[in-house]
């Protein structure tokens, strides 16, 4: 019988159990990421934060985001 997450399984994906279940967030590493992908994710992660300003109430509207220039 195939493994789970196997197209052909009749099983999904095990539940994801953190690595670390005191710690407040999940890293690349958790979910198998490593190496020169996982640094871009975290580099994009922190720029997110860093310039996201405010989130509009308005359903259609869009994220603001601070001036970088």
């Amino acid at each position: 019988m195939p493994d789970h997450g196997h197209p052909s399984s009749l099983w999904g994906r095990p539940i994801y159990e953190p690595t670390d279940p005191h710690r407040p967030y999940v890293l690349p590493e958790d979910f198998g990421i490593n190496g020169d992908l996982a640094q871009e994710i975290l580099d994009w992660t922190s720029y997110f934060q860093r310039n996201f300003d405010t989130l509009n109430d308005d359903p259609d509207g869009r994220p603001t985001w601070k001036d970088v220039t």
